[in-house]
């Protein structure tokens, strides 16, 4: 589709898994192990025109992640949850959005699809789900009456 993809995973693993899929579709995938905690892999500024995050949260990504957008590009997310519903595995908070949690970060785009929603296959708890649209030109200041 003429997309130029680098996919980032701290599991070798997973890496290998996609490049070996990808060989085997005959596309290209600049496929990288990197702990994005410890800062092995640095997203640039205005870098990309779409950044993908699915059930990975890392709150001090979110600043890099919508600098690293170029104007006009879009940000897709899927990310756990909190969840008190019984019987679910307990998972650290630190892993876990609150509600709006996620909206919050993009206040100022385009939400062009944004919910919470209880778990669908192969998740067991709730998942905030976003696509964001970074505006090409800012928004106009909001006009104050006096």
């Amino acid at each position: 589709m003429g997309w130029q993809v680098t996919a980032v995973d701290a599991a070798a693993a997973a890496v290998e898994l996609l490049r070996k899929r990808a060989a085997e579709l005959h596309v290209s995938v600049d496929a990288r192990v990197a702990d994005l905690e410890a800062g092995g892999f640095t997203i640039e500024p205005d870098a990309y025109d779409l950044i993908c995050d699915f059930f990975y949260l890392q709150r001090g990504l979110f600043p890099p992640v919508r600098a690293g957008i170029r104007p006009g590009g879009l940000f897709v997310a899927a990310i756990h949850m909190r969840d008190e519903s019984p019987g679910l595995k307990p998972m650290r908070p630190q892993f876990l959005l609150a509600e709006g949690e996620l909206r919050r970060e993009f206040e100022g785009w385009d939400l062009l699809h944004y919910s919470e929603r209880e778990p669908d296959t192969g998740h067991s708890r709730r998942v905030a789900r976003i696509v964001a649209r970074r505006r090409s030109m800012p928004s106009p200041p909001a006009l104050r009456s006096s």
